[in-house]
């Protein structure tokens, strides 16, 4: 393929549009969409519940002002460098002096290369906006992607696809509970038979949602399913789903306590639906709190990640252990040096017991961008952060994240090019932070593209999904994708 300077290319076979910034295009061989196992991702569209956060037990942790190899390696800076003077500067990862793509150094000044498997999407009923929001992987390496996805009458459905290792299409589930409503998928999490467990949320009304959680077999059967209704009768959602080593479930969203309220909601239920504990936790200001990531550790003590909202744009990131009985471990918040909008959105535990959390922290009022940071598991100390984005003055951000057999940590979401034009953005740091590659996918629309979720297989292969659009409208697709993992 030939090298085009000055522009990111477009490519398309089949019904696929897409190309990653190493120029390398992709098949369109099947699809669905999703989030990774134990953890929340995608937009936010709901949510709230009452009990409160007693203030003098929450542990701060602060960033750490040290060495870039334990904390802020730098985010966008204002005015930025000059991407294409050869010449390293700021934010940027190379410079080779040129504004082609697809050389090892992108126009962005990007470090970047393509190691896709293969490639895939999928669209609806009515050409308008699909999501993949879940993903996991089960005992087989088959890939289960949750998410939504439109019909012909313009309604979001819940979608639910199994496929194997290779991509090929085993079935689909679409579910349109509300019977017209809008109805999402937002997690998922597949045990050692590989069973699937599914936390997504169907309208009740047009000013009401709960949360719904549903067990189906490995064939994609509804075993059972139980929904929970917040303490105002309005807008709840579960965002995170992961099983412990006994088949119970771990859960997080939120519950709505009141107008403009919503309160993170976390809960453990067994393998028969059966509610074992749940809580809620308000933020300070009773504003819009929620649980956006959930991951269990071998003895069942359960770790919740997401953010409190202090008002004035100062969202704060909220990590909590509870033990395998629902007590209170303990509970950090953490806060940039920034003091503005940080928020976590994900979190996995890596081999070595270490919680990795990803999401935003901000640069600038209109700059967020990418965070990463690693947390001891008995008293949440943290290890380091990484905060990271693309060169232009817009936001960035962190979705899903993921740990691999080598306790490496794999982050996936999106970079900022202009506020219309954002590309899908991953990047994979060691155990300790360093930087081991950057990979950017984006659609031939020069839209809107994300990835919000993934996970990694036995080989250490990545699982992505997302939305990715083909055009610049607002039609965006299911897209799942598989990645070798160097």
């Amino acid at each position: 393929m030939n090298l085009v300077s000055g522009s990111r290319l477009r490519c398309a076979f089949g019904l696929a549009l897409f190309c990653s910034a190493s120029l390398s295009c992709a098949n369109d061989t099947s699809a669905g969409g999703g989030s990774t196992a134990g953890s929340g991702t995608g937009s936010d569209t709901t949510g709230g519940s009452d009990d409160g956060v007693d203030e003098t037990t929450v542990a701060e942790v602060t960033p750490d002002d040290g060495p870039d190899d334990v904390g802020d390696t730098g985010g966008t800076t204002n005015p930025p460098p000059v991407c294409g003077n050869g010449t390293v500067e700021g934010v940027e990862a190379c410079d080779d002096g040129n504004d082609v793509n697809g050389d090892g150094c992108d126009n962005d000044c990007t470090e970047t290369f393509d190691s896709s498997l293969w490639q895939t999407t999928q669209g609806g009923d009515a050409a308008l906006r699909e999501a993949g929001q879940g993903v996991a992987v089960g005992p087989d390496d088959e890939i289960v992607v949750v998410g939504y996805i439109v019909d012909e009458l313009a309604n979001p459905d819940i979608f639910v696809r199994k496929v194997d290792g290779d991509g090929n299409e085993l079935w689909t589930v679409r579910d349109d509970v509300s019977m017209g409503g809008e109805d999402r998928a937002y997690a998922v999490a597949i045990d050692g038979a590989g069973n699937i467990a599914v936390t997504r949320e169907t309208d009740t009304s047009p000013a009401s949602a709960d949360i719904w959680i549903s067990m189906l077999d490995p064939d994609g059967v509804t075993v059972w399913s139980v929904t929970v209704d917040g303490p105002a009768a309005g807008n709840d959602g579960g965002r995170a789903i992961a099983f412990d080593n006994d088949g119970n479930l771990g859960l997080a969203g939120l519950v709505r306590a009141g107008a403009n309220d919503n309160d993170i909601w976390v809960a453990v239920y067994d393998s028969l639906g059966v509610e074992v504990w749940s809580d809620t936790v308000a933020g300070p200001q009773g504003l819009d709190d929620r649980g956006r990531g959930v991951v269990f550790d071998d003895d069942g003590a359960l770790y919740v990640s997401g953010f409190i909202d202090n008002g004035a744009f100062n969202r704060d990131v909220w990590l909590r252990k509870y033990d395998a009985a629902g007590s209170e471990d303990w509970t950090v918040t953490w806060d940039s040096d920034d003091s503005a909008d940080d928020a976590g959105f994900s979190i996995s535990r890596s081999a070595n017991g270490n919680l990795v959390v990803a999401g935003i922290s901000p640069v600038l009022a209109n700059n967020q961008d990418f965070w990463v940071g690693t947390f001891e598991p008995e008293a949440g100390e943290l290890q380091w952060w990484k905060r990271f984005g693309g060169p232009a003055i817009v936001n960035d951000n962190a979705f899903g994240v993921a740990t691999d057999s080598m306790d490496n940590v794999i982050v996936v979401g999106f970079k900022g090019f202009t506020d219309t034009d954002t590309d899908i953005w991953m990047r994979k740091f060691d155990v300790t932070g360093l930087e081991l590659w950057s990979q950017t996918i984006f659609g031939a629309g020069m839209d809107n593209d994300e990835a919000r979720a993934v996970a990694v297989d036995a080989s250490d292969n990545i699982i992505v999904t997302g939305e990715i659009r083909d055009s610049r409208n607002n039609d965006g697709d299911i897209w799942l994708a598989k990645f070798a993992p160097e």
